[in-house]
């Protein structure tokens, strides 16, 4: 569990807290710091810059702002174009929240241009009492934020806070989904754990007990990065597609399942024959950890 420091560094962590503290805040217009200067809002609009490209914006974000009372999310991408604005649709589809975030290429028919434009990370949510002592908020009121761990983990918990209790994923677009887990297929496992440890969010793991093991695969964590796919040295991991968004959604599963042998030199476990795992028969016939290449021969 982050500590309180760490999550105010984390980013719009005073968007947040806004959010949270502002009695009405109806409908937040999010916009890169570039558009500042050419924006068109509603009438009844906060715009506020993200100090960056809105395709950085943490993903969470804008589902974790209509928890606390926003009324809608308006994503300004009219100068932008990329994966990303389909990404935020999808994800919107599996929430069911289209109609709450929505994805703006069009300024709205009463848009004029705002009198300020608030920044992300330095958010008003000092009262001119409360810098005087004389309305200070206890600690046991402070509002809660969300805080669910990891940047997936967090957009996990936002999404299935919105999606209840529902058992069927949207169907995907006429094309499919163009972002979010990977459809991972398990043939040929050697449990030399490189996929595993190579993840950076821990959607792939590999247990073993009674002289089998298991590759198992949490979609919700996954990110569809592919690193997992690249650094296989088997070739045994592959990806069919994608799972998209509703994989947010999903239980762990189990891709592979297989006989393993106990290493007599390190203790792990390992697919194949022989005394050792793959990796301590390498020192052992290596012990000096250099090899020859392939067809070498001392000259003469």
């Amino acid at each position: 569990m982050p500590t309180s420091t760490e999550h105010q560094r984390s980013p719009g962590h005073s968007l947040l807290l806004w959010a949270a503290r502002e009695e009405r805040p109806g409908v937040v217009r999010l916009i890169c710091e570039e558009a500042s200067e050419r924006v068109l809002a509603g009438r009844d609009e906060t715009v506020v810059a993200w100090r960056a490209c809105l395709a950085d914006l943490p993903r969470a974000l804008p589902f974790e702002l209509l928890t606390l009372g926003v009324e809608r999310v308006v994503l300004d991408m009219t100068d932008c174009g990329g994966p990303w604005r389909t990404e935020w649709s999808e994800l919107a589809l599996v929430a069911g929240v289209a109609d709450r975030l929505q994805i703006a290429g069009e300024p709205p028919a009463d848009a004029k241009r705002p009198r300020h434009v608030l920044d992300a990370d330095a958010m008003p949510i000092l009262r001119r009492r409360s810098i005087f002592g004389l309305s200070a908020v206890p600690d046991e009121q402070q509002p809660e934020l969300p805080d669910h761990g990891s940047p997936q983990q967090r957009l996990r918990a936002v999404i299935r806070a919105f999606a209840g209790d529902q058992t069927q994923a949207p169907e995907p677009p006429a094309a499919g989904w163009s972002s979010g887990a990977l459809d991972l297929v398990s043939d040929g496992c050697t449990a030399c754990r490189v996929c595993v440890q190579s993840c950076p969010t821990g959607a792939l793991a590999l247990e073993s007990a009674g002289g089998r093991a298991g590759l198992g695969f949490d979609p919700s964590l996954c990110t569809g990065c592919g690193q997992c796919v690249r650094v296989c040295v088997p070739k045994a991991l592959n990806a069919r597609g994608r799972l998209g968004p509703p994989a947010l959604l999903s239980e762990p599963v189990l891709l592979e399942l297989f006989e393993v042998r106990i290493c007599s030199r390190c203790q792990t476990p390992f697919r194949g024959t022989g005394e050792h795992c793959p990796v301590c028969a390498f020192r052992v016939q290596n012990p000096f950890g250099s090899t020859m290449p392939p067809g070498w021969e001392p000259s003469a």
